[in-house]
């Protein structure tokens, strides 16, 4: 999804509805699971950071520059958060809005 909505604009292509399409389908099949494991555990597979956070960390990272809204998904919302409160996250960037800003500076969504 993030490619579709933020980055095909940027450069002028067409966005490819049916795979917008798939990507919020499988984000609403799978996100009910995965907040619901995150009611669960502080981290996505058990009680510590692992491969899997970064993992979804990446996928999620784009969810408000790509106009997805993730408020229906407490636990997620919250994890995502903490992750991003990482040092890790931080050393990298404030935000991936803000990191696309300075790779496409003139660019908007």
């Amino acid at each position: 999804m993030a490619f579709n909505c933020i980055f095909v604009p940027l450069i002028g292509g067409k966005v490819d509805e049916g795979s917008l399409r798939a990507g919020r389908e499988w984000l609403g099949k799978y996100l009910p699971i995965i907040d619901n494991q995150l009611l669960h555990h502080p981290y996505v597979v058990s009680e510590q950071l692992t491969l899997a956070d970064f993992c979804l960390l990446s996928v999620l990272d784009p969810a408000e520059a790509a106009g997805y809204d993730l408020g229906g998904f407490a636990a997620v919302s919250e994890w995502r958060e903490k992750m991003k409160a990482r040092p890790f996250y931080q050393q990298c960037h404030s935000s991936y809005e803000d990191a696309v800003k300075k790779v496409f500076p003139g660019g908007s969504k």
